[in-house]
C-alpha cells in the first residue's frame, strides 16, 4: 500500500484533522483559565449563597431523605432526574448558612467537567489552542450564568451532552470502539438527566451522514445498546408526554424570542468589542485563518438551531410551551464553540484565549457589574419567607395563602398542602414555617374562586391578618376584591419576582 496523507483515514477518504490526536493542555492556556475562574468567582460568588428558588427546593425535597427515598419520589413525578437526585443526596442534608452552597457543590463540579469536554472537543475539532477560548465562552454564556450554578441537573446534562459529542467525534476520527462505548454511556446519561436534550441526536445523525463511510454495523449495535439502557426510563417518558400540556407555564413566544435565543447578542457584542481591541493592539496577524471542517460546522449549527426552532414551533402551534431558556439550554455549548472557532480563526492559538477574556469582560463579566450585584436573586424564596416571619410575632401567626408554582398542581392533590408528600409546596418543606398554609393550585379557575371565597367566609371569619404569596401578580386584583369585601385592606410588597399581599382587617 502506498503512502497516505497524514490527514486521511485509510479506506474512508474522510479528512481527519491532525488535532484529532490527543495532546495535553498547553501551559499557555493556564493563565486564561485562571483569569476566567477568578472572574467567574467574582460574578457568581454571592449567588452561590442565595436561598433556593422553587425548582431547587424540589431538588432538596427529592434528595434530603437519601437515595432510596429519592427513587420512590421520582417514580411519581415526571421530568426529574434520578441520577442527579442520587448524586445530590449526600449534599442535601446540610443546615445553617452553608446549606444552599453545599447542595450546589455537585453542580460546580459538573460545570467544570462540562467545560473540560468543551475544551477537549474544541482542541480536537477546531484546532490546538482553541480549547481555552471555547471553554471560557461556555462558562460565561448567559444561559450558563443564569442556571449553571443552581442545584439542578443542567450542568450535569451539559457535561453528558458535550461528552457525547466529543466521543462521537473521536470515534468517527479514529475508529476506536472505546469512544463509541463512551458515546453510548454519555448519551444515556444525557437523556436521563434532561430528556429534552435528546433533540441533539438529530445533529449527530446529520454529522454521521456527512462523515461516516464505513462501520455502520458498529453504530447500529451501539444504538441498540443505547436503547436498552433507556428502557427503564420509558415509564417516566410516558408520564412526561401525558402531562406535558398540563406542565405548560410560559406564554407563547414571538419571532424575536427565537432570534434572541439563536443569536446571543450580549456575547456577540462583547466579541465585537474584543475583536476591535485586538485589531488595534495586534494590527498584523501572523497566521492564516483556518475554520473547522464543514461537517463539524454543520454539526454545531444543527446542534444549536434544530431543537430550538422545534421547541419554538411546538410552543406556537400547541399547548406544550417548551420554548423556555432552560429547556433549550443545550445550545449554549454549541454557540460557545461557534464563537470560539471564529476567534481562533481571527487571532490564532496564541491570542484566541486573550480575545475570549476581553469578550466576556466587555459583556457578561464586565467589572462595572461586580459591585452592583443584586443582594437577592429574582426567584429565590428567602425574601418572601422573611416577610412572613416578620409578620409572625409571638402568638400572632397569620395564615398564608400560597399559590403553587407547579402547573401540575391543578390536576394533583393540591388541597393536601405539605401534609401530603409536599412536592407541590416544597418551599415550605425546605423552609418550614409555623403559620397555617392555605394551599392554592397554579391556575385561578372558577372552582378555585369558589374555594377561596368559601375559605374567606368560614375559616378566616375571625382572622385579623392573612398573607397571600404568589408569583403571578394577575391573581392580586381578584384576591384583594374578595378580601376587601370581607373587611380587609391590602398592603402589597414585591421583594423580587414574588408578591406578598398583607391583608389586615379594618
Amino acid at each position: 500500500m502506498g503512502a497516505t496523507h497524514p490527514g486521511i483515514r485509510v479506506g474512508e477518504g474522510i479528512p481527519a484533522p491532525v488535532s484529532a490526536v490527543r495532546q495535553p493542555a498547553k501551559v499557555s492556556d493556564v493563565p486564561t483559565l485562571i483569569a476566567a475562574a477568578v472572574i467567574l468567582a467574582i460574578v457568581w460568588g454571592p449567588s452561590l449563597f442565595w436561598s433556593f428558588w422553587v425548582d431547587e427546593a424540589i431538588t432538596c425535597w427529592l434528595a434530603h431523605d437519601g437515595p432510596l427515598s429519592a427513587i420512590v419520589k421520582w417514580q411519581h413525578w415526571a421530568g426529574h432526574s434520578i441520577v442527579y437526585s442520587i448524586l445530590a443526596s449526600p449534599f442535601a442534608g446540610a443546615s445553617g448558612a452553608w446549606r444552599e452552597f453545599v447542595l450546589r457543590i455537585p453542580t460546580i463540579g459538573a460545570l467544570i467537567l462540562a467545560a473540560w469536554f468543551v475544551y477537549r472537543l474544541a482542541e480536537d475539532a477546531i484546532g490546538k489552542g482553541s480549547g481555552a477560548a471555547c471553554a471560557v465562552l461556555f462558562v460565561f454564556h448567559p444561559l450558563t450564568l443564569g442556571i449553571g450554578n443552581q442545584a439542578r441537573p443542567y450542568a450535569f446534562a451539559w457535561a453528558a451532552l458535550v461528552a457525547s459529542m466529543w466521543a462521537l467525534y473521536r470515534w468517527v476520527s479514529t475508529g476506536q470502539r472505546r469512544y463509541l462505548a463512551g458515546w453510548v454511556i454519555a448519551s444515556a446519561l444525557m437523556f436521563e438527566l434532561r430528556m429534552l436534550f435528546a433533540v441533539v441526536f438529530v445533529a449527530q445523525a446529520v454529522y454521521l451522514v456527512m462523515t461516516l463511510r464505513r462501520r455502520w454495523r458498529e453504530l447500529f449495535v451501539a444504538c441498540g445498546a443505547l436503547a436498552v439502557l433507556l428502557l427503564p426510563l420509558l415509564p417516566q417518558l410516558r408520564m412526561l408526554l401525558h402531562e406535558a400540556p398540563d406542565l405548560s407555564f410560559a406564554d407563547k413566544p414571538h419571532a424575536e424570542d427565537l432570534l434572541a435565543a439563536l443569536i446571543p447578542s450580549l456575547l456577540l457584542f462583547g466579541s465585537g468589542i474584543a475583536t476591535l481591541a485586538m485589531r488595534v493592539c495586534f494590527p498584523a496577524p501572523k497566521h492564516r485563518p483556518v475554520l473547522p471542517a464543514t461537517p463539524f460546522m454543520v454539526l454545531l449549527v444543527v446542534w444549536m438551531s434544530f431543537g430550538t426552532v422545534l421547541f419554538f414551533c411546538l410552543s406556537v402551534l400547541s399547548r406544550s410551551h417548551l420554548f423556555v431558556p432552560r429547556y433549550y439550554s443545550f445550545l449554549a455549548p454549541a454557540q460557545a464553540l461557534l464563537l470560539g472557532a471564529a476567534g481562533y480563526a481571527l487571532f490564532g492559538p496564541a491570542r484566541a484565549g486573550m480575545w475570549s477574556l476581553l469578550a466576556i469582560l466587555a459583556s457578561v463579566g464586565s467589572p462595572l457589574g461586580w459591585t452592583s450585584a443584586p443582594r437577592h436573586g429574582p426567584e429565590e424564596l428567602r425574601p418572601f419567607m422573611d416577610i412572613i416571619q416578620g409578620e409572625s410575632r409571638g402568638s400572632s401567626l397569620p395564615p398564608v395563602f400560597f399559590r403553587s408554582e407547579q402547573p401540575e398542581s391543578d390536576a394533583g392533590d393540591w388541597r393536601a398542602g405539605i401534609s401530603g408528600d409536599g412536592y407541590l409546596y416544597s418551599p415550605f418543606v425546605v423552609y418550614p414555617m409555623r403559620n397555617r398554609l392555605l394551599p392554592l393550585p397554579f391556575h385561578l379557575t372558577p372552582a378555585i374562586r369558589a374555594h377561596v371565597t368559601e375559605t374567606i367566609r368560614t375559616d378566616l371569619a375571625t382572622s385579623n391578618e392573612v398573607l397571600f404569596v404568589t408569583h403571578d401578580g394577575g391573581w392580586i386584583p381578584w384576591m384583594a376584591a374578595q378580601m376587601q369585601a370581607a373587611g380587609f385592606h391590602a398592603e402589597t410588597r414585591h421583594p423580587n419576582n414574588f408578591y406578598v399581599v398583607i391583608f389586615r382587617r379594618t
